[in-house]
């Protein structure tokens, strides 16, 4: 992923902040942790673009880490199709609501905490990270790649804020 767009939230959320933290291209081909962490990726889709939601999938998708898809309101045929994706794996589901959503918005981040809500209250997947995507977002790094890394920082929370430079 773009280490600069990566959000991910800790749960429980007591972290530390640290700037600086860099990939470390040594650790490419280590072993797995010996206590693997679980991701959730929050999928925000909109629009007509169900190839593009499925290379998405495609590229993050393991079966360990839990997938969490919001289809915009206005997204009718993107819904139906993210619904009988959703149908044929028990940690990818669509959340049973629908916000109609503007870019930069308040209704974005309102749908970001219903849907951070959803997850806390789903006691049947125990995630550790929290990563949001939009469809358009793809990874440069593999899975493994980002849970050895978060596996490092397991206290930490990735935050990036668009717009100025506010790390003074």
């Amino acid at each position: 992923m773009k280490s600069r767009y990566l959000s991910a939230i800790s749960k429980p959320q007591i972290g530390k902040m640290t700037s600086g933290l860099q990939w470390e291209e040594s650790d490419v081909g280590a072993p797995p942790p010996e206590n693997p962490l679980r991701i959730v990726y929050m999928l925000v889709v909109h629009g007509r673009a169900v190839r593009q939601l499925k290379r998405l999938i495609k590229a993050i998708y393991h079966k360990d880490h839990f997938y969490y898809i919001h289809v915009d309101q206005r997204s009718n045929y993107l819904h139906n199709e993210a619904v009988q994706l959703a149908q044929h794996y028990t940690n990818i589901r669509v959340t049973p609501w629908r916000m109609i959503t503007i870019w930069g918005g308040a209704s974005l981040l309102t749908m970001y905490l219903r849907s951070m809500q959803d997850l806390l209250e789903m006691s049947d997947w125990p995630w550790d990270f929290f990563i949001n995507l939009s469809a358009t977002d793809y990874p440069t790094r593999t899975n493994e790649e980002l849970v050895l890394f978060l596996s490092k920082y397991r206290d930490k929370n990735f935050l990036k804020s668009h717009g100025r430079d506010n790390a003074r």
